[in-house]
């Protein structure tokens, strides 16, 4: 008799355990991958998107750190799953955690919110800075720096590092560094850097160059770019920082690694990485860089179209210059002084504008604009004005050949003496 209720409860009790598995299993597909809790088979996602229109998004289908949830289905069976798996291992706040992921996909924030704060009052930590800086961010609230607090009391990086950047945000410089120091003698590059960068900006260049180097080893390629950058560096230092940084795919590494091959006599592997960071990096400069070199022919084979294309890329004001200049001259292509006009306009648009180049564009305008109605020499006047204010004196000339009287142009020289004067 004892036998025959035994094997019935032996059955019941491997169906639920078989049950809760399955539940825990299921739950898993929404955890954080940075999350400390996770078991060593559960990979995790960074990123959950509730998706049922049928949108094509294979980027994101393709990643495997997305999920995907397309329909209402299966968004209720990780729900159910994580709710199960909550109840099922109250010790265990990760599953309060992924809950709070499930319903933030939805959009459904006061359910996440109430799960995010389970979770961080079960002691979870990522939960913990989570809903910290929900609470720093979204309603300006200064209680969730406890919740950081108790985070970081746990050992957890992230959370020291959001506390640095609170404080550093904040201009509490002294509290800030406190903060990204315990990150970063966790082994934290971002700390580390942030913590080099508050030095730099004491002029304590010594102790910043020692936390750089740490970041640099600890993986941080912003900080590898900046040692790149430093100005004490060598140039063989400086060209190793930028490869590192550049090959570990920090773009904005790519054009400073360029121009430091390009400095080294090493033309064809500055052309690779001058092409990177035209494209990748949409960095002008770098197609600036690549415009000359084949305009040139001095260190790659000349290639006007070439030449031609990447010039027109930059859109810096040394290229529409460039560009200008090319036009009006008809130098490898058909002149055109329309487009040598459109191009030195373009040059003073240009964000990088500085006096040397605004310079030149204020000339040209003047030079080449044409027509002797009054529309035109109104506009001719207002650029070699513009001219001899960024000090072209050879501007003058042609200003006093359109009818500019004398007393007028002391008048301009005067003005731009005492702009030079001032501090």
């Amino acid at each position: 008799m004892t036998r025959n209720l035994l094997l019935p409860l032996l059955l019941a009790t491997l169906a639920h355990n078989t049950l809760a598995a399955n539940d825990d299993s299921t739950c898993d597909r929404a955890a954080d991958p940075i999350h400390p809790g996770n078991p060593a088979d559960v990979a995790g996602v960074s990123h959950i998107i509730f998706q049922t229109d049928g949108t094509d998004d294979s980027d994101a289908t393709a990643n495997k750190n997305t999920l995907i949830i397309t329909d209402e289905a299966m968004w209720d069976s990780l729900r159910l799953a994580c709710e199960n798996s909550y109840e099922s291992h109250p010790e265990q706040p990760r599953y309060a955690y992924q809950l709070a992921r499930l319903y933030e996909a939805r959009n459904h924030h006061v359910s996440a919110e109430k799960y995010l704060r389970r979770a961080a009052e079960q002691g979870d930590p990522v939960a913990q800075t989570r809903y910290g800086m929900e609470k720093i961010n979204h309603w300006r609230n200064k209680d969730g720096l406890k919740w950081l607090g108790r985070a970081a009391a746990q050992g957890y990086i992230p959370a020291m590092e959001a506390l640095g950047d609170y404080y550093e945000n904040n201009t509490d410089i002294a509290r800030a560094a406190l903060w990204y120091q315990q990150a970063a003698e966790a082994k934290s590059g971002y700390a580390a850097r942030k913590l080099g960068q508050l030095r730099l900006t004491e002029n304590r260049r010594d102790e910043a160059r020692t936390w750089l180097e740490k970041a640099a080893a600890y993986g941080d390629t912003r900080a590898m770019l900046l040692l790149g950058d430093y100005r004490d560096s060598v140039p063989a230092k400086a060209l190793t920082y930028y490869q590192a940084a550049a090959e570990a795919g920090e773009q904005d590494a790519y054009y400073p690694y360029a121009r430091a091959l390009h400095q080294n006599g090493k033309p064809a592997e500055a052309l690779t990485w001058y092409r990177k960071a035209a494209i990748d990096a949409l960095d002008g400069r770098a197609a600036e860089a690549l415009g000359e070199l084949y305009l040139s022919g001095k260190e790659v084979p000349q290639n006007s179209a070439e030449a031609l294309y990447w010039l027109q890329r930059a859109h810096t004001a040394h290229a529409e210059n460039r560009l200008g200049t090319l036009f009006e001259n008809g130098e490898s292509i058909n002149q055109d002084t329309a487009l040598a006009l459109e191009h030195y306009n373009n040059a003073l648009l240009a964000v990088d504008a500085g006096q040397e180049e605004t310079r030149h564009a204020h000339r040209k305008i003047a030079d080449l604009t044409p027509g002797n109605d009054r529309a035109a020499v109104q506009k001719r006047k207002q650029h070699y004005r513009a001219a001899i204010m960024l000090g072209d004196d050879n501007a003058i000339d042609p200003l006093t050949a359109l009818g500019e009287d004398s007393d007028a142009i002391n008048a301009l020289l005067q003005e731009r003496r005492d702009q030079q004067a001032q501090p």
